[in-house]
């Protein structure tokens, strides 16, 4: 994977949980912190989520594991022509407070 990072300004963290984790040994139970990524400029193209698991490029979605990696953004993190319409939709939503819920899935 590529080792670029998310601009600076992308970096407000916070901690999501989760009830399960999988090591060496297998699964355990208990609660595991992992860091996400608050990056509202550059939405998953996706499913609309601005959360990143993780500041690399190619972090995944923490809603739906979609990378930046897989298309849509270019090297100084706009939107691919053909994806323009899409992230304008998307921001407009964020911008009222909200995260889209009704995007159909990229294919």
């Amino acid at each position: 994977g590529s080792k670029k990072k998310f601009p600076a300004a992308a970096v407000y963290t916070a901690a999501a949980r989760s009830t399960s984790t999988t090591c060496k040994h297998g699964s355990s139970s208990g609660a595991a912190t992992v860091p996400a990524v608050y990056w509202p400029r550059m939405p998953c193209l996706s499913c609309g989520c601005p959360w990143w698991l993780g500041e690399d490029w190619d972090a995944a979605c923490a809603r739906c594991g979609w990378t930046c990696e897989d298309g849509g953004y270019d090297d100084d993190s706009n939107p691919l022509p053909g994806y323009r319409e899409r992230h304008a939709a998307i921001a407009a939503v964020l911008k009222q407070g909200r995260t889209p819920s009704d995007l159909q899935p990229l294919e």
